[in-house]
């Protein structure tokens, strides 16, 4: 079997690295001193590096101890010490072709443990053409000028295609940084430190020098040339919580004023976090930047964190309001990775809940204390809790800590179950153990493991510490952590017993005909679940566990108990079904539950009928309680459920009706909003306007679908009547399907080219998506392949686009297949969002055809790479959807014939 691992015998020291990028050729040249120690001896010395051209006659070798260099060795056997005996000579270079990405320096005797060395050498390689590494990035300025800069993304096994390195997350070490950048043109430098020193290094360029770091991951390394501006704040830390710093959002000087929410956000959320964990920003400065080409939404590295411009600019007049929470949110993220990740980090990516877990959860704890009112609790779930229940239900899950290798496996978890699962969980450990608990055990886990790396015994013991002999923390933790899925739990009314509810276990999926082999799991597939409840005679929660080794947990009831609501605002990451007649009295009762228990209702209800767990009639009922709801959260979450069994029933003959049902729930919320948001409406009545009227237009009301296109045309023929940001995806998504012609989608498209907002671009593209035309959309998939047009990095999100528009479904599905070689080609099978498009485009499929078409094309290219659980996933999706209609489809017919008036 082929280890990825780096040998366990050096220890990175220091690096110092020199970067001269070339903003006009697109190529760079380095230099990299890396000390190490010696943890045992032996005779070679094993980096990564990808991508680069090893200068090999370059590479020298120095020992060294407390006083300086003892002796040195040049490269492949030509030193000044070759008379020696006893001179360390360099015998043999060797990069692996394989996906190790090794350069191996093989040595003609050991190098003696406890010894300290370094090896220094020059290299050369290409940014253009990627975005990962040290990449290069272009944009227009406002004069319409093209403007180039040099930056980096180099999670999670990026950072040796910039220097050599020991690319693991473990290997922490400090760096001392040159970057070289043009004198001309406002060009600056940043990296992770403040800079110290400016020089000129040639007559167009200065030499950048930068103040050692801390201890950090290759990964959090980053290094920008660019000419942006900035706008900046003083963060004043809570007492005795370190010194003032400074904290700045920069982005090209056209969008600098875009930058004041990110930079007013991110000033409280980073005060709150020092607070909330009393430990002190370690570093001089905090830095975040918008990059015009960037492959994720945001990266973390420290002190300096990059963003995709669409995650941190805001600008009232174009931005909605769910673009001001995407950027609250992604802010609170990032700088939650201050802590999580950056001070301390896991020890290898098969733990990488530890940063992304934590991180998710604790961004919905730092927006919170900036905007109140945005009910980030209730947001939670479902954004994160119900994402994570609907990747987990699959028998292609993982378990949240992982076994992981290869560069291709370890960028695969970076998925819903590392973020969405654990921010899940941790959300659970702090409801059983207490909020105070929570907040100290984390704590005591950061500060016994500052500046290392961790793992998750480490999160559980420190926890331990604090809860005593009241529950044993690990043992509960691991039959959530190591092994895959979540359970259902049944209530029953105990037999010869009316006041005594018998609860039983088994883990949950989807599709009703798979089953666990429970040999896979050491916990046979149950849990240790945290039980809680309330009643109609006590609203206050009450808990207890049900040990994953006991068959049943029994509950006492009052005689005089109307109705039991489990999993209380579903903290706990199970789902609950109930007995008939539970079931009718928690529907009859729903208008007194709160928000989130009213959510977990719906989503339970809905999940567990497409599972076969429960008759559809009870969801279906239960959703009649949409005609009365108020709330954004409960309507997310039905409209997913209803928006997904449209697509189901889509072709049936039972759509109709079904249809009908859906627009009647509508009718009451319609008459009640605006399309128009009024002056300083609540933030959550805006984001409500935006959900009703998207589930409206996609049931095809007509009255909606009449007012987009009437907007769309006004907006066509008057470029001025701009429709408002929060609805401005309804009138173009829904206005181009209702009245959209080739006339409005060339409108459309020549203003998309003109705009220069990168939200509002995102917008167009979608709009452009929803073209009733397979024409215009085959037209679409042509452009977008040119990257003047659509950047590389929102590629695969326009296709996806595409593919969510039932006419375009097909037209997608056929291009991905036939121009797959290039696709890879130009975007590498290492691309997680690329892996991720299958099963996307292929989520409507319901029949056998489709299924063998996908099978087919599998076997026609088996090499997956970080898409290797997503095929499976897709695999499985469809079979599932194939199983459903033969089941469901009858059940639906006669409840919505019952219940439905045409």
């Amino acid at each position: 079997m082929v280890n990825y691992m780096l040998p366990n015998t050096l220890r990175p020291d220091h690096y110092d690295i020199l970067l001269k990028p070339n903003l006009v050729t697109g190529n760079f040249s380095g230099r990299i001193n890396i000390k190490f120690n010696v943890i045992h001896s032996t005779n070679e010395i094993v980096l990564h590096s990808k991508g680069l051209n090893i200068h090999r006659n370059s590479i020298r070798i120095n020992v060294l101890n407390k006083g300086g260099v003892l002796s040195t060795v040049s490269s492949l056997h030509q030193n000044e010490t070759t008379d020696k005996k006893d001179s360390i000579k360099i015998m043999n270079i060797i990069e692996t072709l394989d996906d190790r990405e090794f350069l191996n320096i093989e040595l003609n005797q050991e190098m003696l443990e406890g010894e300290q060395y370094e090896v220094i050498m020059d290299y050369d390689g290409i940014m253009k053409n990627k975005i990962n590494g040290f990449y290069w990035s272009e944009y227009v300025s406002e004069k319409g000028e093209k403007r180039s800069i040099a930056t980096s993304k180099f999670e999670p096994t990026y950072a040796r295609q910039a220097f050599p390195c020991f690319d693991e997350p473990n290997m922490k070490a400090k760096y001392s940084v040159k970057l070289v950048r043009p004198t001309y043109d406002n060009y600056i430098a940043l990296s992770n430190m403040d800079q110290i020193n400016e020089e000129q290094y040639n007559e167009n360029e200065t030499l950048v020098t930068f103040k050692e770091s801390v201890p950090m991951s290759t990964y959090l390394t980053c290094f920008i040339v660019c000419d942006f501006a900035y706008t900046e704040r003083i963060i004043q830390p809570p007492k005795n919580l370190g010194e003032p710093f400074p904290f700045r959002v920069y982005a090209t000087p056209a969008q600098r004023n875009k930058t004041e929410l990110a930079l007013e956000v991110g000033a409280k959320i980073i005060q709150f976090y020092i607070d909330y964990f009393q430990i002190s920003y370690p570093l001089p400065k905090l830095d975040m930047v918008a990059i015009p080409d960037f492959p994720s939404g945001a990266m973390e590295t420290w002190g300096l964190v990059t963003f995709r411009e669409t995650a941190v600019l805001y600008s009232p007049n174009t931005s909605s309001v769910l673009n001001k929470e995407r950027v609250a949110t992604v802010v609170g993220h990032e700088l939650a990775h201050m802590w999580f990740g950056n001070l301390v980090t896991m020890k290898w990516w098969n733990e990488l809940w530890l940063n992304e877990g934590f991180a998710t959860y604790i961004e919905y704890l730092g927006v919170d204390q900036v905007f109140k009112d945005w009910e980030m609790e209730n947001q939670f779930i479902i954004a994160e809790l119900h994402r994570a229940f609907e990747t987990d239900a699959k028998l292609s899950s993982h378990p949240i800590v992982v076994n992981v290798t290869n560069p291709d496996e370890i960028t695969a978890v970076f998925d819903a179950i590392s973020y969405s699962k654990g921010a899940s969980l941790l959300r659970m450990l702090r409801n059983f153990v207490g909020n105070e608990v929570f907040r100290q055990g984390v704590t005591k886990y950061l500060n016994k493991n500052l500046y290392g790396s961790a793992k998750s015994e480490d999160l559980y013991e420190a926890i331990q510490e604090l809860v005593g002999d009241q529950m044993n923390v690990k043992d509960i933790m691991y039959t959530w952590t190591k092994q895959m899925g979540y359970p259902e739990i049944i209530v029953e009314v105990a037999e010869n017993s009316t006041d005594v509810l018998k609860i039983t276990q088994k883990r949950f999926l989807l599709n009703a005909d798979d089953v666990s082999d429970k040999e896979d799991s050491v916990y046979g597939y149950r849990w240790t679940i945290p039980i809680t409840y309330i009643t109609n005679l006590d609203p206050e929660p009450k808990l207890k566990f049900f040990p994953y080794n006991n068959d049943t947990l029994k509950i006492q009831l009052d005689p005089n108990t109307k109705w039991i609501k489990f999993n209380v605002n579903q903290n706990g990451y199970y789902r609950v079904n109930y007995n008939k007649e539970l079931w009718s009295n928690l529907i009859d009762n729903y208008q007194n539950f709160s928000i989130a228990d009213r959510t977990s209702l719906i989503n339970d209800a809905f999940n567990l009928a497409y599972a076969k767990r429960l008759d559809y009639g009870v969801p279906l009922t239960l959703s009649q309680k949409l005609i009365n709801e108020s709330d954004v959260v409960p309507w997310r979450t039905a409209s997913s459920a209803l928006y997904r069994l449209k697509e189901l029933l889509h072709d049936s003959e039972v759509y109709p009706k079904y249809q009908q049902f859906v627009l009647q729930l509508l009718q009451p919320s319609l008459q009640k909003i605006n399309w128009e948001p009024e002056e300083n409406e609540p933030h959550l009545h805006r984001h409500l306007r935006i959900s009703i009227l998207k589930l409206a237009c996609e049931f095809e009301d007509p009255r909606c679908l009449e007012e987009a296109g009437q907007r769309l045309k006004s907006f066509v023929e008057d470029k001025q009547n701009v429709p408002h940001q929060d609805i401005r995806s309804v009138v173009f998504n829904y206005g181009m399907w209702s009245v959209g012609t080739q006339k409005e989608w060339d409108i459309l498209w020549e203003r998309y080219l003109l705009e220069d907002d990168a939200q509002v671009k995102a917008t167009y593209r979608n709009g452009l998506a929803h073209a009733r035309s397979t024409s215009l959309l085959s037209r679409y998939l042509t452009l977008a392949w040119n990257p003047q047009y659509v950047r590389r990095q929102d590629y695969v999100t326009t296709l996806t686009s595409i593919s969510g528009n039932p006419i375009g479904t097909q037209l997608v599905w056929d291009y991905v297949r036939d121009n797959w070689d290039a696709i890879v080609k130009e975007f590498g099978l290492n691309d997680r969002y690329l892996g991720r498009m299958i099963p996307d485009i292929t989520e409507s499929f319901t029949n056998e055809r489709k299924l063998n078409e996908m099978k087919d094309f599998f076997a026609k290219y088996p090499n997956a790479g970080a898409g290797a659980s997503a095929r499976k996933q897709a695999i499985e999706n469809v079979k599932t959807n194939i199983k459903w209609l033969e089941r469901n489809l009858l059940d639906i017919k006669n409840w919505l014939d019952k219940n439905v008036k045409v």
